[in-house]
């Protein structure tokens, strides 16, 4: 145990330590890949989750965006029981005004109206070459015509009140209605009351009446307003949305990091939360620790699509120290043993790639850290593993230097010259004679 607890904490730091890696166990190999992947993967977490305060007050714009639509002259938002409500609707994307008024280079949105709230929305149908027709108007053409047409609906941003004379209709039309499906669906709408019968009758009719919504609402139901949002802003960056129950928004820091974040009230307490900067920054900062299940289980996915370049990152030092060994034909390793023996240098290459990945989150965008996770632990793992082959081969060549010195004695150089000049002057003087 001991030496097992050794070869993943000390063989990083301790050339001694690494050459007795290959005599470990298979057990102990997992164990270093696993703390490896442990370590990469809370330096991550901690890049987009521990940054975000810092980062959200290094882009000035953003904030300054935020402090103007929060800080209106209408009533302050107000939280209750994690619903955000506010007696006013912000659009700057939209309405001129509202741009002109709150944004400083980014959107905000603030519609904190009920994520049920129906959108008055328009349906109709295009023709392949761009010709435009009621839905009603489509209904009326000749099947053969109407393959010629595509369904689509509008979103208007605007709330559609179910009342009375939108009950009226769509009881006529189901109760025309003859299928089994819509004839069952009906009976069970009838057994409800109030809000609940009215929301369901509604929702039953857009069913029936239109063709399938799914493109538009995940569930098929009835348009909502929240998706006039996503149906027309989802692809701008640099924009804050504000709904009653969540948040979403991007910005860019002075350093240019780009950063997406997500924000939930839940951990807000109930009432005013003022419109001083301080309480608005506050306000944003505790929102997005509202959501920080959702900001680390992110920072997983972004992680595991990267673990197969990390993997083959740590693979690639294995070959390059087993080639290594071969070439300098010096301590030859199996491919076993230079395994084992990089693996003894995971944890800690890992830690350290961990702590640059942190530091990093205050620099780059987010987009980019989890490769750069990886970029981090192939340098900190190539170095360590060239640093003890360049140990190695230079205990090699010492090693080889000091065996030539046994094998060549210096004395009997002296000996075999002064036997070799003895012999000539004795065959100098045998020649005199």
């Amino acid at each position: 145990m001991t030496e097992g607890l050794k070869y993943i904490g000390l063989s990083f730091f301790s050339h001694k330590t690494a050459t007795r890696a290959p005599e470990r166990g298979l057990g102990w190999l997992f164990l270093a890949a696993l703390l490896g992947i442990l370590f990469l993967l809370f330096g991550l977490i901690a890049a987009h989750t521990l940054t975000f305060k810092a980062n959200y007050r290094n882009a000035p714009q953003f904030t300054e965006t935020v402090r103007l639509a929060f800080s209106d002259d209408g009533a302050p938002l107000t939280v209750k029981s994690g619903t955000l409500y506010a007696d006013r609707i912000i659009d700057t994307v939209g309405n001129t005004d509202d741009k002109q008024n709150y944004s400083r280079g980014y959107d905000v949105i603030l519609d904190t109206r009920p994520a049920k709230t129906y959108d008055d929305f328009t349906a109709y149908c295009v023709s392949d070459s761009g010709k435009e027709i009621s839905y009603e108007q489509y209904l009326e053409l000749d099947a053969d015509v109407k393959t010629l047409y595509k369904f689509k609906i509008r979103y208007s941003g605007n709330e559609r009140v179910i009342d009375g004379e939108w009950v009226q209709k769509c009881e006529s039309y189901l109760d025309e209605r003859t299928d089994d499906k819509t004839a069952d669906a009906y009976a069970e709408v009838k057994k409800l009351s109030g809000d609940k019968y009215t929301d369901a009758l509604y929702d039953l009719y857009i069913r029936s009446y239109y063709p399938s919504l799914t493109e538009y609402e995940r569930d098929g139901s009835a348009p909502k307003t929240r998706n006039y949002y996503y149906q027309n802003y989802s692809d701008r960056k640099n924009t804050l949305f504000v709904f009653c129950d969540s948040m979403v928004g991007s910005f860019v820091t002075k350093t240019g990091a780009e950063q997406t974040f997500y924000g939930h009230y839940g951990k807000l307490d109930n009432g005013a939360i003022g419109t001083s900067a301080a309480a608005i920054d506050d306000f944003i900062v505790m929102s997005f620790k509202g959501a920080s299940a959702m900001t680390v289980y992110n920072a997983i996915i972004n992680f595991f699509f990267t673990m197969p370049f990390i993997i083959l990152v740590a693979v690639a030092v294995i070959v390059i120290m087993f080639c290594m060994t071969k070439l300098l034909k010096h301590d030859e390793l199996t491919f076993g043993a230079a395994a084992k023996t990089v693996c003894g240098f995971i944890p800690w290459s890992a830690l350290f790639a961990g702590f640059v990945t942190f530091a990093l989150g205050f620099l780059v965008s987010q987009s980019i850290l989890s490769w750069l996770t990886g970029a981090a632990f192939f340098l900190v793992l190539a170095i360590r593993t060239a640093v003890m082959l360049t140990i190695s081969s230079m205990a090699k060549k010492r090693a080889a230097r000091a065996e030539d010195g046994k094998e060549s004695d210096p004395s009997e150089p002296r000996q075999a010259a002064a036997q070799e000049t003895t012999n000539g002057i004795g065959n100098t003087e045998d020649g005199k004679l």
